[in-house]
């Protein structure tokens, strides 16, 4: 195989995954043990590149106990803030990767391995999930061999699922890599969302070739991304989506701190999903606390939000989370 080249010279075959971390370490230690337990499958190189977008100081000696290869460090925002952005982190880790194709996840993806149905923004079934990595078929693998059997994908998304009537697929375009369905993604030219932050894979060069919104805040900069990848590849449908989605996102984190709409809390104060029906809460109640990611930051550094990660893969996603992390508050609740 020829080895692909971009910003940083020529790239291997392989895979790099690159994980963006912003204060959230007890997150970040299950979403980089669920990656390895998933790259020890791999067939092809891979490494781990751990993105850290500023976060307090307190955390950076952490990392060295996590399992990863590379490590970047932006510098803190506080000291110059407004001079940074998320985009600029991604650009910098980026230029570490020495493989050709890219998987891209946030700390707030718990891979499942096994999969779920996702239904608009809703990951419930995920999240009532236990990874089985025994019984899992090998999606990143199925990702990576469409990527090199067509050329005219740039992108899969593996926490998008094409039977989730919010992602339409061409059905006619069904194939089948590892054991997974895969389809090419509808591509409306009035979908903002065609392709984002999400956990996805795409080949290196092409990603380090793409001018990035510098600056701007991951919101507009997603937009502006969007629009930037429209141009780069035109109006046809260049994504594909696997049959199931495989990340599930761990954003009770960021609801339960914000509740900032009319999709995030009901009438007596609990979260629930967005753009889900609103008798459909979350299967367990939470309310929000005020400064709960702070509060769970301050636990960690002190030693006692600990996680049991050989517990992860004997219980669902969130019965972990409310064990090993809700519950460490259960005195400031």
């Amino acid at each position: 195989m020829k080895p692909q080249t971009g910003s940083s010279g020529s790239y291997q075959p392989g895979l790099s995954i690159l994980v963006m971390h912003y204060n959230r370490p007890w997150c970040l230690e299950v979403t980089l043990h669920l990656l390895n337990l998933a790259r020890s499958k791999s067939p092809c190189p891979t490494e781990i590149i751990l993105a850290d977008d500023g976060s307090d100081p307190a955390v950076l000696p952490h990392f060295s106990k996590f399992p990863c290869d590379q490590v970047y460090v932006q510098p803190n925002h506080s000291h110059n803030p407004g001079s940074y952005s998320i985009f600029s982190t991604f650009q910098a880790a980026l230029s570490l990767a020495k493989y050709d194709h890219l998987l891209f996840v946030e700390d707030d993806f718990w891979l499942v391995p096994q999969g779920f149905h996702d239904v608009g923004k809703n990951h419930g079934e995920g999240l009532l999930s236990c990874p089985d990595f025994k019984h899992a078929p090998q999606t990143i693998n199925g990702a990576l061999d469409l990527l090199r059997a067509d050329e005219s994908a740039h992108f899969v998304e593996l926490a998008r699922g094409f039977t989730n009537s919010r992602y339409p697929s061409d059905h006619t375009t069904n194939t089948v890599y590892e054991g997974v369905h895969f389809q090419r993604k509808l591509h409306r030219p009035d979908d903002a969302w065609y392709i984002c932050a999400w956990p996805h894979l795409a080949r290196t060069a092409e990603v380090a070739a793409t001018t990035l919104p510098l600056g701007e805040s991951p919101w507009h900069g997603e937009r502006t991304l969007t629009n930037t990848r429209r141009q780069k590849y035109g109006t046809g449908d260049w994504v594909w989506n696997p049959h199931l989605c495989y990340f599930v996102h761990m954003n009770i984190y960021t609801w339960r701190e914000n509740q900032k709409n009319e999709y995030q809390g009901d009438a007596a104060g609990n979260l629930k999903w967005m753009e889900a029906d609103t008798t459909d809460v979350l299967p367990k109640p939470f309310t929000a606390v005020r400064n709960f990611n702070q509060k769970l930051l301050k636990k960690y550094l002190a030693g006692s939000l600990p996680n049991d990660l050989d517990a992860l893969t004997h219980t669902s996603i969130l019965n972990y989370a409310t064990k090993f992390h809700f519950l460490k508050l259960i005195n400031d609740l």
